[in-house]
């Protein structure tokens, strides 16, 4: 008889992390646009935002490739 192979999780936690990386971006984006105040930091906030949400997208996809 052959042993089973044990049974591989799923990271879980690799996902969340991504998706929470994911929105703080999108939320910096929002309130750069959104918030009047930081007119003279909109341009560099936006750029933040897109910077942050893009490694969020990274880690989405390298959980992703993990979970295959």
């Amino acid at each position: 008889m052959s042993q089973s192979e044990p049974r591989q999780t799923i990271p879980r936690s690799g996902l969340f992390g991504g998706v929470a990386i994911t929105t703080f971006g999108t939320a910096i984006v929002v309130i750069a646009i959104l918030v009047p105040a930081a007119r003279e930091w909109m341009v560099p906030l936006i750029l933040l935002g897109l910077l942050v949400s893009m490694a969020g997208g990274l880690f989405l996809l390298r959980s992703k490739r993990a979970i295959k």
